[in-house]
């Protein structure tokens, strides 16, 4: 596992076991971190270079360009994250777009000026009233935008791999890839989803078996190899943004899965090739897809929660760190609980650094606990909340020992007991792996806007 860079030696020394097997997962910190800034000497000169087929041929690899987008947001929240992960898992095939001037006048200082594009599209005008969060009319637009930003590129002769900035990226996918890329047939576009499991038996890390129309494809990570209709599935894949279904993973579901997905009576029935693992587009049926497996291409929920990529001793590629609740503090802590986030030294108390933590006793579910049917969720709902407020208890201790003696405070690890989504489910239990004595991330327990924004005034002696 490689460690953020820019985390103190005292820390990287002691090792990715330090923070496994001990559950120290989180640092509550003595200081505010500050997310990004935009250097104020910085010319137009200076800015990221137009997008032309030159650019893109210098980076290529293979005729394969990686591409992530970022606007002035994204950039703060993920960039340095997702430059790292990009550059510690060896990929060099990649290029990254700005989405407004700011961004493009800070994406030269932290990567060179050639490997990073103006988005070639028109703006995206603020949301009036509801900021830029999920779901947003600003969200909704920027996804679109992203999708214009993969259609200029495929229309310059490339195979491209769309990342977005919260992926974090362990292994060069080019390998993995390259099988798809030996022929000329089908699948020709490869998607990740939003399963929670695999159906590919133990050694198979292909394409996921369980590729059908009712999978909910998700557009964290695509791949879209050159083929004879690629020009004219992206503007299918347009198409609905001008009917105003939503955003473009809405758009992209409506294209692949059509009435499998929606209630549209005009949209057609897919032609579904169960045995290939292929899906021929439904309003588009000279494209193929398939869908990356989840212990191949992660989200957050697999990754923390049902550890598939562990189950089936699989080369993990890329986490998508979705599923990771409402907030960005949600996902950013997902991403640091995997050491996936990069941090400046000052969040980790800078070059003063002093730690403290404690153990803490951790109870152990009963022994029916994942055998009880959907009627007796209340009382496994009950026993979980009764052992994270005893586990929580016992930490508030030790959060006020190092607020008093200035220390950064390391959450012990927890045991956890229900499986915390993003959205309400009718049962607890999802059949993901046995979440009895769970290693808890800490979403599953902590609501960490509250923890963001409590903590510095804490440790001040504001609060």
């Amino acid at each position: 596992m490689n460690l953020p860079s820019m985390m103190p030696d005292r820390l990287k020394e002691a090792g990715p076991d330090m923070w496994s097997t001990k559950g120290l997962v989180f640092l509550l910190v003595t200081s505010i971190h500050t997310w990004g800034s935009i250097p104020t000497h910085a010319q137009p000169k200076d800015a990221c270079s137009t997008l032309t087929r030159e650019l893109v041929q210098a980076h290529a690899k293979d005729n394969v360009i990686m591409f992530m987008v970022l606007d002035q947001k994204l950039l703060g929240m993920y960039a340095n994250s997702w430059l790292e992960s990009v550059r510690a898992a060896g990929i060099s095939n990649y290029i990254i777009g700005a989405m407004d001037p700011p961004t493009s006048l800070t994406l030269p200082t932290m990567m060179p000026k050639t490997q990073c594009f103006n988005a070639p599209v028109a703006g995206v005008p603020t949301a009036s009233g509801t900021g830029y969060r999920w779901g947003s009319e600003q969200f909704v637009q920027t996804t679109w935008k992203k999708v214009r930003i993969a259609q200029k590129l495929y229309a310059l002769g490339f195979h491209i791999l769309f990342s977005d900035a919260d992926v974090s990226w362990m292994h060069d996918p080019l390998p993995y890839l390259k099988q798809h890329l030996a022929h000329d047939g089908a699948p020709h576009a490869l998607f990740t989803t939003d399963s929670l499991d695999t159906h590919n038996n133990f050694g198979d890390d292909g394409l996921e078996k369980g590729t059908s129309p009712f999978f909910n494809i998700n557009t964290g990570i695509y791949f879209v190899k050159q083929h004879a209709g690629g020009q004219e599935f992206f503007q299918k894949w347009l198409s609905f943004d001008r009917r105003g279904v939503g955003h473009d993973q809405d758009g992209l579901n409506n294209v692949v899965r059509g009435k499998a997905r929606s209630s549209d009576p005009n949209l057609p029935m897919p032609q579904w090739q169960s045995a290939e693992r292929i899906v021929w587009a439904a309003v588009h049926n000279s494209t193929a897809v398939s869908y990356l497996p989840v212990h191949v291409m992660a989200n957050s929920y697999t990754y923390h929660v049902g550890r598939v990529h562990k189950l089936y001793n699989s080369t993990l590629l890329a986490v998508h760190w979705v599923w990771s609740g409402k907030t960005p503090e949600s996902k950013v802590a997902n991403m640091r609980d995997a050491m996936r986030y990069s941090d400046p030294p000052l969040y980790y108390g800078g070059s003063n650094l002093t730690l403290l933590t404690m153990d803490i006793d951790r109870p152990n579910s009963p022994p029916d606990f994942n055998q009880r049917k959907i009627d007796e969720t209340e009382s496994m709902v009950r026993f979980h909340l009764n052992a994270a407020n005893y586990q929580l208890q016992q930490a508030y201790y030790g959060m006020v020992a190092a607020a008093a003696l200035r220390r950064s405070f390391v959450l012990p690890g927890y045991h956890c007991f229900c499986a915390k989504n993003w959205q309400v489910y009718e049962s607890e239990w999802l059949q993901v792996g046995h979440l009895s004595k769970q290693r808890a991330p800490q979403i599953h327990l902590c609501n960490l806007q509250c923890l963001h924004r409590v903590w510095p005034k804490l440790v001040t002696g504001n609060a």
